[in-house]
């Protein structure tokens, strides 16, 4: 019987080996987890992943499942997702509006590349004025 030595010399010096392995099985309650904690906040798939041995698909095809997309794994609950807001004027005192910061000016560029920079606290009907007198100059 020929040696694996033997064998790589006859396809140029390479002989890779490859584990087919048995197909691994993972539990219910397994897969669980690993979704529940793959729709935590700053949960990055790749670094679950890698640390539970797993490839990113898997995870991905989990949770299609645990939502039902996907059968055989029990459901968990939806990630929170975003719901529109209607913003009242009445805000019951449950919140006071929070004062204007003080940042840096606001920088309005207008046609032919002029600027015209308003610092916090500028007058809003001179700024209006003063912009439509520098558009009127095109």
């Amino acid at each position: 019987m020929e040696t694996l030595q033997t064998i790589a010399a006859g396809y140029g010096g390479r002989l890779d080996v490859v584990d087919l392995g048995r197909r691994r099985r993972f539990s219910d309650d397994f897969k669980l987890s690993v979704v529940a904690e793959s729709y935590a906040a700053g949960a990055v798939i790749t670094q679950l992943a890698r640390r539970h041995g797993v490839h990113p698909s898997q995870i991905y095809v989990w949770r299609a499942q645990a939502r039902g997309d996907g059968g055989g794994v029990g459901r968990i609950s939806e990630p929170p997702a975003f719901v529109p807001v209607v913003a009242t004027g009445d805000h019951g005192g449950l919140c006071e509006p929070s004062p204007a910061p003080v940042s840096a000016p606001l920088v309005i560029v207008l046609s032919g590349a002029r600027r015209v920079e308003v610092h916090p606290g500028f007058d809003a009907a001179t700024l209006a004025a003063v912009v439509t007198t520098l558009e009127d100059l095109r």
